[in-house]
């Protein structure tokens, strides 16, 4: 996770990492906390006043600005605000509760298309979707799709008798717009079912 944040992973590595923490909350939710210290702790160095820094206040109050002085005055105070800004904020904020937008679809064949509204900002929204009576697999397939080009695929188990399947769909490289859920077999070799959606951020 920590090469992720940094960016050194490679691009084929970054999509691997993605499609593991889009479908783990407790990834997603580390990644999120990742990047809320990263950019937090930018914030505060970039507000920070260049006054405080200069030579000659610390010369002033008898204070060595030097690595042998071992005092780093401006890097503690920044930490100690990240410190109590995460304790503050951060973490509570992670630990309250969050409510996952949710949406069932309908077949394609059976109606106009659900209207999915999505929060701005969400990181990803759940779709539910009714596995037809006479398909039978232990895995099926969910390929989104918008203008008949495949976007991705991601893999589900077969639910329980009666239940949906339910993905988790991430929002990072989607936009609002007319988009289709194409749920087939293991093998990918046949439409089972195809589920129309418009998509919009609020």
């Amino acid at each position: 996770m920590d090469r992720y944040l940094l960016k050194e992973l490679s691009a084929a590595e970054s999509e691997e990492f993605e499609r593991h923490y889009f479908e783990c909350e407790e990834c997603a939710a580390a990644v999120e906390a990742g990047q809320l210290f990263i950019v937090n702790a930018q914030e505060v160095l970039r507000e920070m006043p260049r006054e405080v820094v200069r030579p000659a206040l610390w010369e002033r109050l008898g204070i060595r600005w030097t690595w042998g002085g071992m005092l780093l005055p401006a890097t503690s105070l920044a930490l100690a605000m990240v410190a109590v800004y995460q304790g503050t904020v951060v973490i509570p904020k992670l630990n309250a509760p969050r409510v996952l937008p949710a949406f069932q679809l309908i077949g394609a064949s059976r109606g106009e298309a659900t209207v999915v509204e999505v929060p701005t900002g969400a990181a990803a929204f759940a779709l539910a979707v009714d596995v037809p009576p006479d398909a039978h697999f232990a895995r099926y397939n969910c390929e989104l799709q918008v203008g008949g080009t495949a976007l991705f695929t991601l893999p589900a188990e077969a639910p329980a008798p009666g239940q949906p399947i339910t993905i988790l769909v991430p929002t990072k490289r989607l936009s609002g717009g007319d988009y289709q859920l194409v749920l087939r077999g293991p093998e990918g070799d046949r439409n089972i079912s195809i589920f129309s959606f418009t998509l919009r951020f609020r």
